[in-house]
């Protein structure tokens, strides 16, 4: 699983979406819940089914996304982080 932890308009939510071949599960988060739902007419027409958008409160709240040491399940296997945002949607 992954976490685009600075989606912006979803450019590199895309990126991700087809380098993992729609296999696992993509998170894609930003604190601007417009530029997420920007994000939904762009996966639709991509095809991208393991996109999950997540806002600042649902992020704190999705306990899958947080490792749990006591039982060692839980989190995520990649964080992207592009802060601050470059604005260039570019994922090389």
């Amino acid at each position: 699983d992954v976490l685009d932890y600075c989606a912006g308009n979803g450019g590199k939510t895309l990126a991700l979406a087809a380098m993992i071949q729609n296999r696992g599960r993509v998170y894609s988060h930003d604190v601007d819940e417009n530029r997420l739902k920007q994000i939904q007419g762009s996966l639709g027409r991509a095809g991208c089914t393991c996109v999950e958008t997540t806002t600042p409160a649902q992020l704190r709240e999705n306990k899958n996304l947080w490792y749990n040491e006591t039982t060692g399940k839980g989190g995520v296997d990649v964080v992207l982080v592009d802060a601050p945002c470059s604005s260039t949607g570019v994922l090389r």
